[in-house]
């Protein structure tokens, strides 16, 4: 009977041991996340199956994609021909059986100018924040069917051929309106934002 009894107690034990995440199976997720920075840094937005389901959910600091096309598309338009450079850092994993959570940390370095501008040479944009991502499982593998982008604060630094320097942290302006300003043609420039640099840059010198 004590032995019975005793593998009674142990069952909770063998329960937690079958839900929690081996560490072949952590590498695979740290490594998809790693693998989307390389990606989206090296304009690959074609093998971004890789990451994400077909019909993942991304709600990028309040811009909303449904879909992998969809959210490809997004990526493409703010991200393609922008030097950038993804690091994900501190990363907690929740294994949920057949699901995971994790949240992971990113800083992100976007350098101008883009591909059609000479202007703003030298310019950066440096953004803060958080991946919290919900996992499910494909085949052997995992795939992110959920992905909420928490903003931290941004970095913004401009300078121009005539030697006009503008420093704003926490630019109040969405993410990829920041990107655009900092880095892409000054014929596209948004003059609204570009008259709040202005003036800024003003009252530095």
């Amino acid at each position: 009977m004590r032995p019975f009894l005793a593998c009674l107690a142990l069952l909770p034990l063998l329960f937690t041991f079958t839900w929690a995440l081996n560490a072949g199976e952590e590498l695979k997720v740290r490594t998809t996340l790693s693998r989307f920075a390389i990606f989206v840094d090296d304009d690959d937005f074609d093998h971004l199956d890789q990451i994400f389901t077909p019909d993942v959910y991304a709600d990028y600091a309040g811009s909303i994609n449904k879909g992998l096309p969809a959210f490809e598309a997004f990526l493409r338009r703010g991200l393609g021909g922008i030097v950038s450079q993804h690091a994900v850092s501190t990363t907690v994993i929740e294994d949920l059986g057949d699901s995971l959570n994790s949240t992971a940390y990113v800083t992100a370095g976007f350098l101008g100018p883009g591909k059609n501008s000479t202007t703003w040479v030298g310019s950066a944009v440096t953004l803060y924040g958080k991946y919290h991502d919900t996992w499910t499982r494909v085949g052997k593998d995992w795939r992110i069917k959920q992905r909420i982008f928490e903003q931290f604060s941004v970095k913004l630094k401009l300078f121009n051929q005539n030697g006009g320097a503008i420093e704003l942290v926490d630019f109040s302006v969405p993410l990829m309106q920041c990107l655009w300003l900092a880095i892409s043609s000054p014929k596209k420039k948004d003059s609204s934002l570009m008259g709040n640099a202005t003036s800024v840059e003003e009252s530095m010198t």
